[in-house]
């Protein structure tokens, strides 16, 4: 260690000056606010002030204090030393905190030791409370006490107890005085005693999110919650459920029991001569809707009310169509007429006569759709038909109940004038003599075929009133002779004003071959022939139904398009040509 004088040692630029070793050793100026360094001032009660910038003129003067920084590459020897007393005097400080934080870890040490020897017991005790696998004592599931019980002894006593509160369940619905009862057979009823026996085994093993603003510990929240029941008592209740869906289902089949249709009012009868009808009162319906028995039924069911008596009343419901309605606004709405001018001949007319009775008096309800085949029957000669002209495979044939193509095909225009929708209608081979191209409808049933399979004229009722069909040949009893064939649609007028017509347009044309095609038939009698199939010029067509205003045209909409395909005349022969 140096001794004291040589730790005041004189530099160049300070000489004789003393350089003190510790800052309260500096000269002081005697001024209230001199600074200590340069640039820098005291403010009040001795603060630091605000750092000022030097004066000019004052870098001449230097104060070589012990916290001074000393220009880089001029340290004297005193500094040297001074560094080397500060080294010697940190270890002391160190060692006093080190001594001190040994005694407060022994203090701690002592306090936990204290602590356990009190508390230690106690923690036992409770750690011996909540252990076991049975519900803690004080928890009641429906009022029995399960306090002591496994989950499986507790599920077995509240399974007989809903057993028994269950064998008595009779809920009776009474709609218009008649009873039903809904059931256990019908309706299952179910108690979650599982979800409750879980919800009590949850008492004291579980804490919830108030232990965070609690202050306790989770093991401390349980413990009370456990000792809770075992004081007060931890009441549960299980509730009793059912298959909302199997209940929709039962409300459903009574609504379709109790409910009655109501019938509209229908033609009685019809006067030809008169064109005047008679009517069928209509009926009122009830309706019960599943909705309002399910919302009747359902409460007493969700408020346990197993064995309520749940009274109901059907409602009146109005016919679509009544007596009133029918003579205020029913008449003719469709009419067409066709000749038989060039198709005369017993068989014929005979045929259509017997088809224009049979769809004769035909009430088509609204909605329903009309099947001329279905009319008629398989025309058969059982029921009176004969043979006549028809058309097969190109060519010309004899056929029974030929001829009623014309009768169907009259019916086609009445109702599509009347508005009707045509669900399905064919065009002939060609078109026919006795209605425009595209306003004919042919039909075909014959032995071996099926209803489905056949080819029909079908349409569709499509207002709200009933069409009633009336179809005849005019009054001639002359069977040779050119006779009418009529077809009337009475039903609900389109309005006042409306009218409608049918327009056919033909887009494409395609003429027959010129030249016939030749069969070779060595069965015909030498030097003979015969035509086969006619030549026949082929065309396309676009139906139209046009509806007017008093006479202006309002909407136009496409009906049908009819293709009556080109025949090559076909000749057979035997000999030479």
């Amino acid at each position: 260690m140096q001794s004291e004088p040589e730790r005041f040692r004189r530099s160049a630029q300070g000489a004789g000056q003393r350089r003190p070793q510790y800052p309260d050793e500096a000269p002081s100026s005697g001024a209230q606010n001199s600074p200590a360094y340069p640039g820098q001032n005291y403010g009040p009660q001795g603060g630091y002030g605000t750092y000022r910038a030097p004066e000019q003129g004052n870098y001449g003067y230097r104060d070589y204090r012990s916290d001074m920084p000393e220009p880089r590459g001029r340290r004297s020897g005193g500094d040297k030393e001074r560094r080397s007393h500060d080294k010697k005097g940190h270890p002391i400080v160190w060692l006093l905190v080190c001594i001190v934080c040994i005694v407060l870890l022994l203090v701690g040490w002592l306090n936990v030791q204290a602590l356990s020897t009190v508390y230690t017991p106690a923690f036992n005790q409770k750690m011996t409370y909540l252990a076991g696998n049975t519900f803690y004592n004080g928890v009641h599931v429906d009022g029995i006490h399960i306090g002591g019980m496994t989950y499986d002894e507790a599920h077995a006593v509240l399974s007989q107890n809903a057993a028994y509160s269950n064998q008595f369940f009779s809920l009776a619905v009474t709609i218009d005085g008649m009873t039903w009862h809904i059931t256990q057979n019908e309706l299952p009823l179910e108690r979650n005693i599982d979800a409750m026996l879980e919800e009590a085994m949850s008492i004291g093993r579980q804490s919830d999110s108030a232990t965070v603003y609690s202050g306790l510990t989770p093991f401390e929240q349980r413990y009370q919650q456990m000792w809770a029941a075992n004081q007060n008592g931890a009441y549960l209740n299980t509730s009793i459920t059912y298959d909302k869906a199997t209940l929709r289902s039962l409300c459903e089949t009574l609504s379709s029991r109790v409910g009655t249709h109501p019938e509209d009012a229908m033609i009685y009868s019809f006067d030809f001569k008169t064109r005047s009808f008679t009517f069928q009162s209509e009926k009122l319906g009830t309706a019960l809707s599943a909705e309002e028995i399910y919302n009747a039924v359902a409460p007493q069911l969700d408020a346990h009310n197993y064995n309520a008596s749940v009274s109901l009343q059907t409602h009146p419901i109005e016919p679509a169509v009544t007596v009133a309605s029918l003579q205020s606004s029913y008449g003719l709405i469709g009419t067409y007429t066709t000749s038989t001018e060039g198709l005369t001949g017993y068989n014929r007319t005979k045929n259509i006569e017997l088809a224009c009775a049979a769809i004769s008096g035909t009430v088509v309800r609204s909605g329903e759709t009309f099947s001329f085949n279905n009319a008629t029957g398989m025309r058969t000669v059982d029921k009176g038909y004969l043979p006549a002209g028809a058309i097969a495979q190109g060519a010309s044939i004899e056929e029974v109940g030929g001829g009623v193509c014309q009768v169907s095909s009259t019916l086609f225009n009445a109702v599509a004038l009347a508005g009707m929708e045509i669900v399905y209608s064919s065009p002939h081979a060609w078109p026919s003599s006795y209605v425009e191209p595209g306003r004919d409808a042919t039909v075909d049933w014959q032995y071996g075929q099926t209803l489905a399979k056949s080819l029909d004229f079908k349409f569709k009722n499509n207002s709200n009133f009933p069409l009633y069909i009336v179809a005849y040949l005019d009054s001639s009893s002359n069977y040779n002779k050119t006779r009418k064939v009529t077809v009337e649609v009475y039903g609900a007028s389109l309005g006042q004003g409306v009218t409608v017509k049918l327009i056919t347009d033909c887009y494409e044309y395609t003429p027959a071959p010129a030249e016939p095609r030749l069969t070779y038939d060595p069965t015909m009698e030498y030097g003979t022939e015969t035509v086969v199939v006619k030549a026949r010029d082929g065309y396309k067509y676009h139906t139209y139904r046009v509806y007017y205003y008093n006479g202006t045209e309002t909407k136009r909409e496409l009906l049908r398009n009819s293709t009556y395909r080109v025949y090559q005349q076909e000749i057979k022969y035997n000999g030479t040509r």
